[in-house]
C-alpha cells in the first residue's frame, strides 16, 4: 500500500459509506481492520479503516485506508459486488487543502457510478410490482380462509 505523503490543492468533498464489512489486514493478515472518524481539523468527520497493528514508521503495517477507497478496495477484492447497496453514498464531508491524499487510489469511475444508479433506478422500479403481487397474494389468501370457513 502506497503512503499518503501527496497533498491535495483542492477543497472537494469525500463519499461517506454506511456499514461496510470489516476484513482482515490484506497487509499484515494478524488482525481485523477496525473503522474510525477524523477529529483533525482538515479532516474532521470524515471516516477511515486501519489496521490497529498500523505502524508504517516503525516498520509495522500499512493498512490505512480512506472509507471510500476501502470500499473501492472491497470491489476490487470481490468482497462487495459493485451495484451492492452499501455502496450508496450516505453523506459527503467537504475537506480542506492540504489534505494527505493517496495518488494511487481507485475509485469507481463515472461510467461505474452510472451503471450502479442504473441498477438501482431498475430494482427501485420493481418494487411497486412486487408489491401489487404481494397484496394480490394477500387478498387471496384471505378470500380462501374465508372460503373454507
Amino acid at each position: 500500500m502506497s503512503s499518503r505523503s501527496a497533498k491535495s490543492t483542492d477543497v472537494s468533498p469525500r463519499a461517506q459509506y454506511g456499514p461496510l464489512p470489516l476484513i482482515n489486514c490484506t497487509d499484515c493478515g494478524a488482525r481485523r481492520v477496525r473503522r474510525f472518524t477524523a477529529t483533525t481539523r482538515m479532516n474532521n468527520g470524515c471516516d477511515f479503516i486501519k489496521c490497529m497493528n498500523h505502524k508504517p514508521k516503525e516498520g509495522g503495517c500499512v493498512f490505512w485506508y480512506w472509507i471510500d477507497e476501502y470500499a473501492s478496495l472491497l470491489c476490487e477484492k470481490g468482497i462487495v459486488p459493485l451495484g451492492s447497496p452499501l455502496l450508496i453514498t450516505t453523506r459527503w464531508v467537504k475537506v480542506e487543502a492540504g489534505v494527505e491524499e493517496d495518488n494511487h487510489a481507485k475509485l469507481p469511475t463515472d461510467e461505474a457510478m452510472g451503471r450502479i444508479y442504473e441498477d438501482l433506478l431498475t430494482v427501485a422500479k420493481e418494487i411497486p410490482e412486487m408489491l401489487k403481487i404481494i397484496v394480490g397474494i394477500l387478498v387471496l389468501l384471505v378470500a380462501v380462509v374465508m372460503y373454507k370457513s
